[in-house]
């Protein structure tokens, strides 16, 4: 029994982690350039998708701290399935220079890897998932 308990917590407890060191400023230096290379790489052979990117980053930088009207509220409720208003008062609301909605969860989801962002067109009813973590 001790044995079967043994082998239990060594896959539970993580005994079998090894040992990590830091990248020397070198490794690191190659490791971001690395990166980088790529990335323009994957930029040069995708135009369409990088145009649409910076579209949407420009339209990104339009955003506003925002407080939705009661009609407004009731709607992004109904979108996204939110039956509470008090989770509901816990969401970051912006509003972007086209009139979209970003609803945004609480920071606290972000760093419980369960956050999520999305953007309303409210006159549409339509619903874009932006980010999730």
């Amino acid at each position: 029994m001790m044995k079967q308990i043994l082998e239990i917590a060594n896959k539970t407890i993580g005994f079998d982690l090894v040992e990590t060191k830091p990248m020397t400023e070198e490794d690191s230096k190659k490791f971001w350039e690395e990166n980088e290379r790529r990335r323009k790489e994957w930029e040069d052979s995708h135009p369409e998708e990088v145009a649409k990117m910076k579209v949407w980053e420009e339209k990104y930088k339009t955003r506003k701290p925002y407080t939705p009207t009661n009609e407004e509220r009731k709607t992004i409720k109904e979108l996204l399935n939110i039956d509470s208003d008090k989770w509901f008062d816990t969401l970051d609301i912006y509003i972007f220079g086209d009139g979209d909605v970003c609803v945004r969860t609480p920071q606290s989801t972000w760093v419980s890897l369960c956050g999520r962002e999305w953007t309303i067109n409210l006159k549409d009813k339509k619903v874009t998932l932006t980010a999730l973590n």
